[in-house]
């Protein structure tokens, strides 16, 4: 027996490349096994437990979204009615978590409907969601805020959330998110690991995003410095921010869409980018055959417009392609890709000047050559994080490796925090 559990040293365990997740869980779709982790990352953190997220999903037949909408809303109701019931017997702890719990369920419930921000059933979810939420946090002792940040004539949804027991002044991590995701999603995606260091978190949806998408039609623009130079003004004048102590965590496109804005914003003491990203048309047209994106490149879209009807056959890639192009204002997969040549900002890392920590994972879809090439064009501080598939972490943005991530980042983020700021 003992020989079994513990090999000699002569008979090494076989070296075994690990696996991508998604596709390895549970769906034999990739994105709906991608959408199934994105659930299981957020159990640490308030969403339904591991088991309840895999028992729903044996529910739901693959590859049908009606059926994933139906099963993940019948989930959501059922922690809203629990919720209720705690309330009524005064158990606050535990209405606040079934809230929370209610809240993923509805966010999940959502997402099969994001390639069309019109749709109304999207409209019904998103409120749910977003009304427990809201609830939620009215449970947290006062320390949630709803933002309305002030943005060209309008304003930005947004939460501002101070951590238990907060001194009077604290650091503010502020984190965004990229496609088909809700400022509200951020709390798991980061947001209370930030609380538990004793930070200040401000989540908010910019252009492109979440409710300013689907409820005021506002599309992503380039010039991110345009969103964050208003959300720091606003951020500066809320309760408990200590000066000179932002950091901004930009996971998924936001990171890029970030890197821009920090460079032209001196105010942001580090910035977490996860992953690296300086070019994001060059990151879609990579894998496209060479002779079409030089043709595409030479003014003739019809190669491309024929390549693109052939590989969006794929259902998945399909949705994927339709979240993007309405999120952009896009109405074509051709015109959506005309648009990302506003999004290189190449010219902007040697402008950015804070300290920044760069991430790369083993299977993220983006792979390691902008993030590495992010990192060796920098002139500031910097760090970078490459996370193995063998840890759990190989996934985009680490979603089957939370807890290692968090602590990667925060701990670095945490030393910026406690160094003295510059005079």
């Amino acid at each position: 027996m003992r020989d079994r559990l513990f090999p000699a040293q002569d008979s090494p365990i076989k070296e075994v490349r690990v696996k991508s997740l998604a596709g390895n869980i549970h769906f034999k779709s990739v994105l709906f096994d991608f959408q199934l982790l994105r659930a299981l990352h957020h159990s640490r953190y308030g969403g339904p437990d591991i088991g309840e997220c895999l028992a729903i999903c044996l529910k739901i037949e693959e590859g049908n979204p009606e059926d994933w909408l139906a099963r993940w809303t019948s989930a959501g109701e059922r922690w809203q009615v629990r919720a209720e019931e705690f309330l009524a017997h005064k158990n606050l702890a535990s209405a606040r978590r079934a809230f929370l719990r209610a809240f993923e369920c509805h966010r999940s419930a959502a997402y099969f409907l994001l390639g069309n921000p019109g749709d109304p059933v999207l409209l019904a979810v998103v409120e749910k969601m977003q009304r427990c939420f809201r609830r939620a946090g009215e449970l947290m002792d006062g320390r949630m805020r709803i933002l309305s940040i002030p943005y060209e004539g309008t304003t930005l949804p947004g939460y501002f959330i101070q951590p238990e027991n907060r001194p009077d002044l604290c650091p503010t991590l502020i984190i965004n998110t990229g496609y088909t995701s809700f400022c509200e999603e951020a709390y798991f995606l980061g947001g209370v690991a930030a609380l538990e260091r004793g930070w200040n978190i401000l989540l908010y949806d910019g252009p492109g995003q979440g409710s300013a998408l689907i409820r005021q039609g506002l599309h992503f623009r380039p010039d991110w410095e345009n969103v964050l130079t208003p959300l720091l003004n606003h951020a500066e004048t809320l309760p408990g921010v200590a000066p000179q102590a932002f950091a901004v965590f930009g996971r998924s496109f936001n990171s890029l869409l970030s890197l821009r804005a920090i460079a032209k914003e001196a105010r942001v003491a580090a910035f977490l980018a996860d992953p690296g990203e300086y070019n994001k048309y060059r990151d879609v047209v990579r894998d496209f055959p060479l002779e079409i994106v030089t043709t595409f490149e030479q003014g003739n879209d019809q190669p491309l417009i024929d390549y693109l009807a052939e590989k969006l056959k794929n259902p998945d890639l399909l949705f994927s392609y339709q979240c993007r192009m309405q999120a952009h204002g896009t109405a074509t997969p051709v015109e959506y890709i005309r648009e990302l040549k506003k999004y290189d900002f190449t010219a902007s890392l040697e402008d950015l000047r804070c300290p920044t920590a760069i991430s790369c994972a083993d299977h993220d879809d983006r792979g390691t050559e902008q993030a590495r090439g992010m990192f060796d064009l920098l002139n500031c501080e910097k760090v970078y994080f490459p996370f193995c598939a063998e840890d759990g972490a190989g996934e985009h943005c680490q979603l089957g490796a939370p807890e290692l991530c968090y602590q990667t980042f925060y701990d670095w983020l945490e030393k910026i925090f406690n160094s003295e700021p510059p005079a």
